[in-house]
C-alpha cells in the first residue's frame, strides 16, 4: 500500500485505487497497472524511465499488506483477508525506528485516517484471519 497512497492524507484515496487500479482489473483480466505514488514529489508518477508505472499478470500470488487493503470492494476481488493486529504504542514504535523521526509530525493524521478508515469499512470483520503482532 505505501507506494499507492496518496500521500500523508490519502488512505482512502489509496485503498480506492487499489481496487479500481490493481485488484479488479486483475479478477477481470488477469493482469494490471498502477502508478506509484512518488512520496517527494507528492504526486503519483516517478522519476524512473517508466514514471513509476508498474504491471503484474496472474499466474503468481499477489500480497496486498498495509492499512487500506481490506474494505467491502477489495474483499469482493481477494481470495483472503488477514487482520494483523497490533496495540497503537508499539505500531507507533515500529514506525518511529523504520523511519528514524523522519515523518513524525504526520503520525497523529495518519493514526487518525486509520481509525476513521477501519471504523467506516468494518475492516477487522471483513477478515477471515487474525494474527496477534
Amino acid at each position: 500500500m505505501d507506494d499507492i497512497y496518496q500521500g500523508w492524507d490519502g488512505l482512502e484515496a489509496g485503498s480506492l485505487y487499489l481496487v479500481e487500479q490493481i485488484l479488479r482489473p486483475l479478477a477481470q483480466n488477469g493482469k494490471c497497472e498502477w502508478q506509484r505514488w512518488d512520496w517527494d514529489a507528492n504526486i503519483r508518477g516517478g522519476s524512473d524511465p517508466g514514471n513509476g508505472w508498474r504491471s503484474f499478470e496472474g499466474q503468481n500470488l499477489l500480497i496486498v499488506e498495509g492499512c487500506g487493503a481490506v474494505t467491502a470492494s477489495s474483499r469482493a476481488e481477494a481470495d483472503l483477508a488477514i487482520w494483523v493486529e497490533s496495540d497503537r504504542h508499539t505500531r507507533r514504535e515500529r514506525f518511529e525506528a523504520r523511519e528514524r523521526g523522519r515523518f513524525s509530525k504526520f503520525w497523529a493524521s495518519w493514526s487518525a485516517q486509520e481509525d476513521l478508515f477501519f471504523q467506516d469499512h468494518s475492516s477487522q470483520a471483513l477478515c477471515e484471519l487474525e494474527v496477534e503482532n
